[in-house]
């Protein structure tokens, strides 16, 4: 194991756990009904420290699908949920428009899950 690695997710350090933990921490619960699988269709953006946390949690990802959907989606359901990368912990919760060129449109559930507050900047 290498210096600063935490013995339960090797290839993290503590601080960068405990960093994706707090940031996590701060994403409002959303009461989650669990239809909004149309969004898993596209490639999920999971880089560096986060991806190594979610290998070191669930295993590598299984490959990618043909259609470009999440691997993760099984079934229409996410099938690491309680794992799930940042992005998808934040979708329905984001109470602003993205500042992504060419996507103006705010990040809201399009099936009526609210979170009690909302995450914004």
């Amino acid at each position: 194991m290498v210096g600063g690695e935490s013995e339960d997710t090797p290839g993290v350090t503590r601080e960068e756990r405990a960093a994706i933990e707090a940031a996590y921490g701060e994403i409002p619960v959303l009461g989650c009904k669990g239809l909004c699988s149309e969004v898993c269709r596209d490639v999920i953006p999971v880089y560096g420290p986060e991806m190594r946390l979610l290998i070191a949690r669930v295993g590598p990802p299984p490959p990618p699908r043909e259609r470009g959907e999440c691997p993760f989606l099984r079934e229409g359901n996410c099938s690491i949920y309680e794992h799930r990368p940042f992005v998808c912990r934040i979708h329905g919760a984001v109470s602003i428009k993205t500042r992504h060129p060419g996507i103006y449109e705010p990040w809201i559930c399009p099936h009526g899950c609210e979170p009690q507050t909302w995450l914004s900047t």
